[in-house]
C-alpha cells in the first residue's frame, strides 16, 4: 500500500470519528432527556466529553454579587458593587480579560460564603477559609490600609421570566473589623 493510500484512509476513519462525534453531541444536546437517562454510557459521554451547552438556565436565572462599604475615620464610604466595577473596567478596556475572572471569582465566593453563612453569626463564619479568603482578598484588593470596619453584603439576583422581574435577596451581611480576622489557610 502506497503513502497516499494511507494518508487517504487515515483521513476517511478521522472525518468518520469527526462526524459520529458530531452527530452524537447533537444527539445529546436536543434530544428528550428520558432518552438520554436511559443509558449509562451516554451519561458518561455527555459528562466527560460533550463541550456545552454552557449557560444552563439556572446560571442564567440567577447570580451572585458583593457590596462592600468600609468605615474610615468615623466615617462610612458609599456602597461599591465589586462585579460591576469591574465589568465597568473591562468594558472601558477589553483587553482586560483578567477583569472578567474577578467578577467570576467573586462571584464564587458570594455563593461559597451564602451556602456557609446560612443562618450562622459571624463569630462561627469567620473560622471558615471562604470567610478568610474573602476577606484576604478585600484587603489586598479594595479596603484601604486603615479603616475601623468592613460591611460585606452578599446579594442574590433571580429573574423571573413569567413576570419578566428581577428578585433580589440578600444572602449576608457582615460588619467586621478586617484586620482581626485570621488569614485564610492555603
Amino acid at each position: 500500500m502506497n503513502q497516499k493510500t494511507k494518508q487517504f484512509r487515515i483521513g476517511l476513519i478521522a472525518l468518520f470519528i469527526i462526524s459520529l462525534h458530531i452527530v452524537l453531541c447533537l444527539y445529546l444536546l436536543f434530544a428528550p432527556a428520558k432518552f438520554r437517562a436511559q443509558n449509562g454510557m451516554v451519561s458518561v459521554f455527555r459528562q466527560l466529553v460533550l463541550l456545552g451547552p454552557f449557560f444552563t438556565e439556572s446560571r442564567i436565572k440567577s447570580t451572585r454579587y458583593l457590596s462592600i462599604r468600609y468605615k474610615q475615620d468615623s466615617a462610612w464610604s458609599s456602597f461599591r458593587n465589586l462585579s460591576q466595577e469591574h465589568f465597568e473596567a473591562y468594558r472601558a478596556r477589553p483587553w482586560r480579560w483578567d477583569k472578567l475572572a474577578y467578577i467570576g471569582y467573586e462571584t464564587d465566593l458570594a455563593l461559597t460564603l451564602g451556602r456557609v453563612a446560612k443562618g450562622r453569626p459571624l463569630d462561627v463564619i469567620k473560622e471558615s477559609s471562604s470567610f478568610q479568603e474573602l476577606n484576604g482578598f478585600l484587603i489586598q484588593e479594595f479596603i484601604p490600609e486603615h479603616v475601623d470596619s468592613v460591611q460585606v453584603i452578599g446579594h442574590g439576583v433571580t429573574y423571573v421570566p413569567a413576570s419578566q422581574t428581577f428578585l433580589s435577596d440578600t444572602t449576608f451581611v457582615f460588619t467586621y473589623n478586617p484586620h482581626a480576622i485570621d488569614e485564610g489557610k492555603d
